[in-house]
């Protein structure tokens, strides 16, 4: 490893470790800080797998439907050994040094340039959401990390054709799912890509069309394990049940709120305390209280069936308005800078009133308006981290409007990618935290971008001598 490389991800590491060090010196005896409202929807499987060995709610004992197993799995040390936090957290920053070592590597593969790669890089060591998400007992972290390894091996797979590489690449695809659904439909959009790549431009098209699907039966396969667990052990005909539960605890009050006006916290509030069946057995299942299976008189396969059933017809019945409201919650994740993840970090979070669709409604201007008004001190911390994070969206986009100088298979899989992730990521409660997945590749261009800026410095500079 090179030295101005290891200088960049030594700093990384401090500045990411230096984070929640400085948070629990400020708010000793809190572990809370380092959590986020799913935070036990993670810890509890964990501690059921640590105490019983299966993947099973930790309040009814029954199968775990709603949360996979990639991340429960990863806890485990921490649980084991009783401390979560003073585990897992130093644990997530040396993972997110090692996504910054492979956006090094892939960067030098795309670009061939070192200074490339190492603005590429620097500008991951600073980008605000990789920083804090190392502190949170959520997915970010170790989803970017095994992302960023699919990634590079599959760009890999592209330069020379091994398909150990491709195969590499499959099976950390899948483990990203595992870890963070958003990936579960990547395969099918690799493969799909891979096809008209090879039939448009490859001259070895039998051995490339075996190599793709071969990709694609381990993804499918190794994706098929867990539809089978559901399948076998609750009748559940999904990977997971978290889509139903967004489409009808998020989506479906987004829509009600942007609708009628109302907050959208009492609207989801009030979805949440229903006297309904299927509402009791999903609070039972990730609130308590603690009970055994045979007290369980609810089927939880049906119940979030009925979910995402009710949840679509809102979306169906609503569809102009749905579209309008997923669009604007693209543009939210994309510009959100995420401040108030920082303000729980430091244990000082503010009540804003909360969102009910739409950017000017109550997003961007109105959180500018409340922190004005109501918290004035973070209005710095919210432009500071805002110009950070548009400044990378800024780089990338002048990084495609440059032409990146990458073509092919390569170019599709980084456009579509990131594509992906936007659209997918926004939704109609869109949030800074949702563009993490993103931020590699919006990194990867970003370096490309940035070294335009230098190059047409330097020229600028060599003219004027």
């Amino acid at each position: 490893m090179n030295k101005p490389l290891l200088r960049i991800l030594a700093f990384a590491f401090v500045l990411r470790l230096g984070l929640p060090i400085l948070a629990w010196i400020l708010h000793p005896q809190n572990p809370k800080i380092f959590h986020a409202a799913d935070t036990d929807s993670y810890i509890k499987p964990a501690m059921e797998l640590a105490t019983t060995g299966k993947f099973n709610s930790y309040y009814d004992g029954l199968p775990e439907l709603f949360r996979t197993p990639g991340y429960p799995l990863f806890l485990l040390p921490g649980v084991w050994l009783g401390y979560v936090e003073a585990v897992m957290i130093p644990l997530q920053v040396v993972l997110s040094c090692l996504t910054g070592y492979f956006i090094y590597q892939i960067a030098l593969l795309l670009y061939k340039r070192e200074q490339i790669a190492l603005l590429c890089v620097g500008i991951y060591t600073i980008e605000p959401l990789s920083i804090l998400f190392t502190t949170k007992i959520l997915t970010e972290t170790l989803f970017s990390a095994v992302f960023t390894v699919f990634l590079y091996y599959f760009l890999r797979y592209v330069d020379n054709k091994k398909f150990l590489d491709l195969a590499i690449a499959g099976v950390t695809l899948v483990i990203s799912a595992y870890i963070r659904p958003i990936s579960y439909y990547l395969p099918i959009l690799i493969f799909l890509g891979m096809m008209v790549w090879i039939i448009w431009q490859e001259p070895q098209k039998k051995k490339l069309i075996l190599h793709t699907g071969g990709f694609l039966l381990i993804s499918l396969s190794l994706l098929g394990i867990w539809h089978w667990r559901n399948l076998r052990v609750a009748n559940y005909p999904a990977f997971s049940s978290v889509n139903a539960v967004n489409l009808y605890y998020w989506t479906a009050p987004a829509i009600e709120a942007n609708k009628t006006g109302r907050n959208f916290n009492d609207i989801q509030l009030a979805a949440m305390d229903r006297n309904d069946p299927k509402v009791m057995c999903f609070n039972q299942s990730l609130h308590g209280p603690r009970t055994t299976p045979d007290k369980i008189t609810c089927n939880k396969s049906q119940v979030f069936q009925a979910m995402e059933k009710e949840g679509g017809r809102t979306i169906k019945d609503n569809l102009p308005r749905y579209s309008l409201m997923h669009l604007d919650g693209i543009i939210r994740t994309l510009l959100g800078p995420a401040v108030s993840d920082y303000q729980i970090l430091f244990g000082n979070p503010i009540d804003f009133p909360a969102r009910t669709g739409t950017t000017f409604q109550d997003g961007i201007f109105l959180n500018l308006k409340n922190m004005v008004v109501k918290a004035p001190d973070l209005l710095v911390m919210y432009l500071i981290l805002g110009m950070l994070s548009w400044s990378f969206i800024f780089l990338a986009l002048f990084g495609l409007w440059g032409k990146l100088p990458i073509g092919g298979l390569q170019l599709f899989t980084i456009l579509s990618i990131g594509t992906y992730f936007i659209v997918v990521g926004g939704g109609t409660v869109g949030q800074g935290r949702y563009r993490h997945p993103l931020m590699p590749i919006v990194c990867l261009v970003a370096g490309y971008g940035l070294s335009l800026i230098l190059d047409k410095i330097q020229q600028h500079r060599r003219l004027k001598i």
